[in-house]
């Protein structure tokens, strides 16, 4: 259990250096902006292999823009259904194994973004932040 939650944390960190400096992280706290970060809540996923599941916690990074506020609001009000068709697509595809990769951890954030804008029906994100990763 211990080697799954090394390797979470170690994807953290790999991921957080990969940040650019001017990246929503450092745009959302002050001077009357709108914070442009949405977290999802935690769902389950079923792995590649046999009994093995993924659990995934991702931030969305809303673009900017002048309607950077009334799009914020909208990828909140759409949560429900994004979680959903996240659900439903990587459920059928089990895309993540035991031992994954840097460039693996790279498609899936490429993944996501794609469904995402597709329940959304617009490219509203520009960005999804893998908060958490635990695979087992």
């Amino acid at each position: 259990m211990t080697r799954p939650l090394l390797l979470a944390l170690a994807l953290a960190v790999l991921l957080s250096a990969a940040l650019p400096a001017g990246s929503a992280l450092a745009s959302g706290g002050g001077g009357g902006e709108v914070s442009r970060n949405i977290r999802l809540t935690p769902f389950s996923l079923p792995g590649k292999d046999r009994f093995s599941y993924v659990q995934l916690v991702a931030e969305l990074v809303v673009r900017e823009g002048d309607e950077a506020a009334v799009e914020v609001q909208q990828v909140q009000n759409l949560r429900p259904r994004i979680i959903g068709r996240l659900t439903e697509a990587l459920s059928a595809e089990r895309f993540m194994s035991r031992s994954v990769s840097a460039a693996e951890v790279l498609h899936l954030k490429e993944r996501l973004r794609d469904l995402v804008n597709d329940a959304i029906g617009a490219p509203m994100v520009e960005d999804v932040l893998i908060v958490s990763l635990v695979l087992s």
